[in-house]
């Protein structure tokens, strides 16, 4: 019980920790993004721009779910935990900006003042989807696929790294995203957790209908705009790449189906 406790509070007690910090002497927060925002102005941004586009729309919601989607085919048992997560951060995410209305860098600054990747942006700066996006699907897949430390400390790299691309675009403050990495974790974790205990199991019909729904972000993704032009190619390669995996994890599916019916 400690253990599945402390998975659920431990990353984000320590963000929360962090934001008492930041909050506490305003200028740091400030600080921070300015810092992070200006690191990488030096080098050349015909690299680090794409780069930065690249590693910030894997937050996207969108991408996320297309990435997800075949392997919810894997673990069809999970699906609607997927989908109930996605709707529960969305949910905790958007009523959070719409209830604080803090103003972006961008605003507070200046456009001048802050390098800006992407389209930019002015309101409802806290918390920071893209993170919560991020740390919410790597909670999920950590759990669902039981993965060794190794692997899950990978997953959870990578959506810092998500989580620190909102600085470099110049989209959000630093407590922004310790914000949205300690929704994201906590509703991953404790949904999952809560399936442990009291599993829901959908049947073959509510997994199929729950797979129908995830089945159409990689569609929709192809017609999605994230703002950041400079990885329209990472985009396409995500929806198209969702889509050809799943296809071919279905094809083999139905054959083995097909081959333990014949025999």
């Amino acid at each position: 019980m400690f253990s599945n406790l402390g998975r659920i509070l431990v990353l984000p007690g320590f963000c929360l920790i962090l934001m008492g910090g930041l909050l506490g002497r305003e200028q740091w927060n400030e600080e921070l993004f300015v810092w992070l925002n200006s690191a990488w102005q030096h080098f050349n941004p015909a690299v680090w721009d794409p780069l930065w586009s690249s590693v910030t729309i894997l937050g996207d919601s969108l991408v996320v779910l297309s990435i997800i989607f075949p392997l919810a085919l894997i673990r069809p048992a999970h699906v609607w935990h997927i989908i109930s997560a996605a709707i529960l951060t969305t949910m905790i995410v958007q009523g959070l900006k719409f209830g604080f209305q803090m103003p972006r860098p961008a605003l507070l600054l200046g456009d001048e003042s802050v390098h800006i990747i992407g389209s930019a942006i002015h309101k409802r700066s806290f918390p920071s989807g893209h993170t919560a996006a991020a740390f919410v699907a790597a909670a999920l897949l950590i759990s669902i696929f039981d993965l060794r430390r190794t692997t899950a400390s990978l997953l959870i790299g990578l959506a810092s790294l998500v989580g620190v691309s909102r600085c470099m675009v110049g989209a959000h403050w630093p407590v922004d995203i310790l914000a949205g990495a300690a929704i994201g974790w906590f509703v991953g974790t404790l949904l999952m957790l809560g399936c442990e205990r009291q599993c829901m199991k959908p049947g073959r019909t509510g997994e199929m209908a729950g797979l129908i729904i995830l089945g159409i972000t990689p569609i929709l993704l192809c017609f999605h705009r994230t703002g950041y032009p400079q990885a329209m190619w990472i985009q396409y390669l995500v929806a198209g790449g969702s889509m050809i995996v799943s296809a071919s994890l279905m094809i083999r599916r139905r054959k083995g189906r097909g081959g333990t019916g014949e025999e």
